[in-house]
């Protein structure tokens, strides 16, 4: 899989030079040396400009080199160089002169180069020089992958930016299909990703094993109940109520331990449910670096994965309460499920927080405020829907108009009656 990646890659790479309309970031500066020092190709450029790149990695990592990963990143950068040349062979009598024919050759290198980054990571023996780099900078900056991988990008396009300007006196090597293939190829390879589970399992069973939450099955006689809720609404308090009433176990603040141990992340950080990776810019980040090893995920990605394994894992195991954690999401194939929303006028809800964590009336408000905005970054981002609405739970009540306790009692009477309607009279 890794070899017709790297051949995938580099035909992609080929098309979209011959697009004359700009190149790949990792290409850009290969091919404007092609201009500057014909006497050698372009693939030889590209694989001299990825043997830098692994130069670089052991300059950054020095002892904490891997030198299986090196020599095996230098094997790639010879072969990716050669295939390059081989793909430009090919396409020696393809010369699109229309600006129309010119972007589809660069769109269809895009879904090229796409499917051979897919192929790459399904693959999972090895990486290229590119990947490398961009991991040996997280090791050394301690930021996610994806930005080191914008980082290292955006280095490489203003390099190149730079010799055109110096050489060329205007933009030859890179334009404005730099700028598209950047933008889509991340967007193109989670898609594959996605959508090609049975393409990556027909031609590598092994894969299927590798820890899926939806490989987690959830047996029909479960009953789970899920509550979201706004910050101060109660929705604990409630939940706890609604798990007493069945006789059932609730999970709330002990899920944190569970998943901070899935996930290897720190308990804080998932007590914070990732929030600081939640945002539009870490969201864009993640897109651009599109479907990537695990271990190469994002911290709020990877916490993500380990709340759908251990909401998948206790469901699975009994009936229960599960209370936040988009719950009510992972099990959207569960039948046997009650989702349940909970809101809260803004001055009880401040009330319930001054009091419960001893906080100003102003610093209740920011922390409300501040709560559910990532609540909702982290449901859009994730679920890919509003947080909150009401299409995507069977309940949504505002503990205001009947106060906590009350509200529990009436959810609990209702979740009562949906188990029993949903597994019969006679069973708990």
């Amino acid at each position: 899989m890794l070899l017709f990646g790297i051949f995938a890659i580099s035909f992609g790479v080929a098309l979209i030079t011959k697009s004359a309309i700009g190149n790949s970031a990792i290409s850009a500066i290969p091919y404007t040396m092609s201009f500057l020092v014909p006497q050698l190709t372009y693939g030889m450029h590209v694989a001299l400009f990825n043997a830098l790149l692994v130069l670089l990695q052991i300059i950054l990592l020095r002892r904490d080199c891997q030198v299986f990963d090196i020599c095996q990143q230098v094997v790639f950068a010879a072969v990716f160089g050669s295939v390059v040349d081989f793909s430009m062979w090919l396409l020696t009598w393809y010369d699109p002169q229309s600006y129309p024919l010119c972007a589809c050759t660069m769109l269809l290198g895009v879904v090229c180069l796409a499917f051979g980054a897919y192929l790459e990571v399904i693959g999972r023996v090895g990486m290229m020089a590119g990947d490398g780099l961009a991991r040996a900078l997280v090791k050394v900056t301690g930021k996610e992958f994806g930005t080191m991988r914008v980082a290292a990008d955006s280095t490489m396009v203003l390099i190149a930016v730079v010799m055109n300007l110096l050489y060329f006196r205007s933009l030859v090597t890179v334009r404005e299909g730099t700028i598209v293939a950047a933008l889509l190829t991340g967007l193109v390879v989670t898609f594959f990703s996605r959508h090609l589970t049975a393409f990556e399992y027909a031609v590598l069973p092994e894969n299927r094993n590798g820890g899926k939450a939806s490989n987690i099955a959830v047996p029909e006689g479960n009953f789970i109940v899920t509550v979201s809720r706004e910050y101060g609404s109660g929705g604990r308090e409630v939940g706890h109520a609604i798990a007493d009433a069945l006789g059932v176990q609730c999970y709330d603040s002990r899920l944190i331990h569970m998943m901070a141990a899935q996930s290897g992340l720190p308990e804080d950080y998932v007590a914070g449910e990732g929030a600081d990776g939640s945002g539009a810019l870490a969201a864009f980040y993640t897109l651009y670096a599109g479907a990537v090893a695990e271990q190469d995920m994002p911290k709020a990605e990877r916490l993500f994965k380990a709340e759908e394994q251990v909401i998948r894992r206790l469901a699975a195991q009994e009936s229960c309460v599960i209370v936040g954690r988009l719950a009510e999401y992972v099990l959207r194939d569960h039948a046997n499920v009650l989702r349940i929303f909970l809101r809260a006028d803004k001055e009880d809800a401040v009330a319930r927080v001054m009091d419960r964590e001893g906080l100003s009336r102003s610093e209740a408000e920011a922390k409300i405020d501040r709560v559910n905005r990532e609540r909702a970054d982290h449901c859009l981002r994730f679920a890919h829907t509003a947080w909150g609405m009401s299409g995507n739970y069977d309940v949504t009540m505002n503990t205001s108009r009947y106060g906590v306790v009350r509200t529990g009692e009436m959810l609990a009477a209702m979740a009562r009656s949906a188990r029993e309607g949903a597994n019969g009279p006679s069973r708990r």
